[in-house]
C-alpha cells in the first residue's frame, strides 16, 4: 500500500516538474515573440516598405484581375514588369537584415 502511495507522490513530482518546465518554456517564447516584434518595429523603417506593402496588397490585385492572363507566363510578366522601381533595394536591405540576423556579412552594394 505505501508503493502505491509513494508512487502517487511521485506522479505528482513529476506532474509539477513538467508544470514548472513548461512556465519557464512560455517565458522564453514570450521573450522570443518580444524580440520579434523589436525585429518587426525595424523592418518598417525602411523607406521603401510603405510603396512595397501599397503594391503587394492594393496595385497588384487590381493588375491580376483587370489584365486578361491567359497563363503562368503572362501573369509572372504583368507582375515582375509593374514593381516600383524601389522593389530592388528593399528585397536588397531585407538580405542584409537577414545576414545580420543570422550573423553573416553584410551584402556588398
Amino acid at each position: 500500500m505505501n508503493a502505491h502511495v509513494n508512487g502517487k507522490e511521485d506522479d505528482e513530482e513529476e506532474i509539477e516538474a513538467v508544470a514548472r518546465s513548461a512556465d519557464a518554456s512560455d517565458k522564453d517564447d514570450d521573450a522570443v515573440h518580444e524580440e520579434n516584434v523589436d525585429d518587426a518595429d525595424d523592418s518598417c523603417k525602411h523607406e521603401n516598405w510603405n510603396v512595397v506593402a501599397k503594391y503587394l496588397t492594393e496595385d497588384l490585385p487590381l493588375l491580376l484581375t483587370s489584365k486578361n492572363l491567359k497563363d503562368v507566363n503572362d501573369v509572372l510578366c504583368m507582375v515582375f514588369r509593374s514593381t516600383p522601381s524601389s522593389l530592388r533595394d528593399f528585397i536588397k536591405w531585407i538580405v542584409e537584415i537577414r545576414r545580420q540576423d543570422d550573423g553573416s556579412t553584410v551584402l556588398s552594394k
